[in-house]
C-alpha cells in the first residue's frame, strides 16, 4: 500500500514536470510577429552600416599598412623571372580588396541603397574572394 502511494506521488510529479516542460517548449517555439522581426533585422543592419561608416578610416589605414609590408616581401622573395607576374597577381588581389572595401562603404554611405545592401555587399565580397583565391 505504501509503495502504491509513492508510485502515485511520483506519477503526479512526473505529470507536473511534463506540463511545465510543455509550457516551456511553447514559450521557446513562439515566433515574433513579422513586423517585429523585420524591425529587429532592420535595426541590426542600421547598426552594421553605422559601424562601417565609422570604421572606414581605420580599415583603410590597416589595408595600406598590410600592402606596404606584404608587397615588398612578395617582391623580394619571388624569383626574378617570376617577379613581374607574381607582383601583378598580388596587385590584382589588392585591387579586388579595395573594390570590396569601397563598395561596402559606398553602400553604407547612401541611404537610398540600404534596401539592397545585403545582396550587393554579399555579391561584391564573393567576387573579391573569388579573385583573391584564383590568383593565389
Amino acid at each position: 500500500m505504501k509503495l502504491q502511494i509513492e508510485i502515485d506521488q511520483l506519477q503526479h510529479k512526473k505529470s507536473e514536470i511534463e506540463q511545465l516542460l510543455e509550457i516551456q517548449k511553447n514559450k521557446l517555439i513562439h515566433h515574433f510577429d513579422p513586423e517585429l522581426e523585420a524591425q529587429f533585422w532592420k535595426d541590426r543592419q542600421d547598426r552594421l552600416i553605422k559601424m562601417i561608416v565609422r570604421a572606414i578610416v581605420p580599415a583603410i589605414k590597416i589595408f595600406i599598412i598590410f600592402e606596404l609590408i606584404s608587397l615588398p616581401l612578395n617582391y623580394l622573395t619571388t624569383a626574378p623571372e617570376h617577379r613581374l607576374h607574381d607582383v601583378g597577381l598580388t596587385m590584382l588581389s589588392y585591387t579586388a580588396g579595395w573594390i570590396a572595401l569601397f563598395t561596402t562603404f559606398a553602400m553604407a554611405k547612401r541611404p537610398a541603397w540600404h534596401a539592397y545592401y545585403n545582396q550587393i555587399v554579399a555579391g561584391v565580397i564573393c567576387f573579391a574572394l573569388t579573385i583573391v583565391q584564383s590568383v593565389l
